[in-house]
């Protein structure tokens, strides 16, 4: 609750700092007086997200309706999620008979980064290079396969086809 106490005070200091009354914030964010009265005294029970968002670009200051639980908690979670699909692509791989390395970094002419999972089957000269999300909402990952080719190239593979798998933990896209 004290959270709320603060958020409203610094809704009220901003505002005071700008030289608005209330109803010239609310005027400027198109909502009422009250809205800002009640935001201001930390009571934001009942308004709505819409309303915060608006008295937050009126004043010219970031969102103070942040939705989103950050947090260790859900960090670990994150990573348990990505990595059991981690795995469940690397048994998917290895199960048919493709070598599987799995968080796979590079170093391409200064290019450094890393793939979740690198899969190659040497019969085919296939090369896949997985991505996985556990969230939507992220940006998006350039895919560039050719970034990882310095790894594969040093092992003496010859690519005739690479292929990429993008994996979201609700649904599974690929791309070629």
């Amino acid at each position: 609750m004290a959270e709320v106490v603060q958020l409203g005070r610094m809704v009220r200091d901003v505002r005071r700092a700008r030289k608005l009354s209330q109803a010239e914030l609310a005027d400027r964010a198109g909502v009422g007086r009250e809205t800002v009265s009640r935001l201001e005294r930390g009571l934001v029970d009942g308004l709505s997200v819409g309303a915060l968002r608006a008295v937050s670009r009126a004043l010219g200051m970031p969102s103070i309706a942040l939705l989103g639980w950050r947090g260790p908690e859900v960090d670990r979670l994150r990573d348990r999620l990505h990595a059991s699909m981690v795995e469940r692509i690397g048994r998917m791989l290895l199960a048919a008979r493709w070598a599987f390395d799995p968080e796979y970094t590079f170093n391409y002419y200064g290019e450094k980064g890393a793939v979740d999972a690198l899969g190659w089957h040497a019969e085919r000269k296939t090369l896949v290079i997985g991505e996985i999300k556990t969230r939507t909402g992220i940006s998006r990952t350039c895919f560039r396969p050719w970034i990882a080719s310095d790894g594969w190239r040093r092992r003496g593979w010859s690519e005739s086809g690479v292929g990429g798998l993008r994996m979201l933990a609700s649904s599974c896209s690929c791309q070629s």
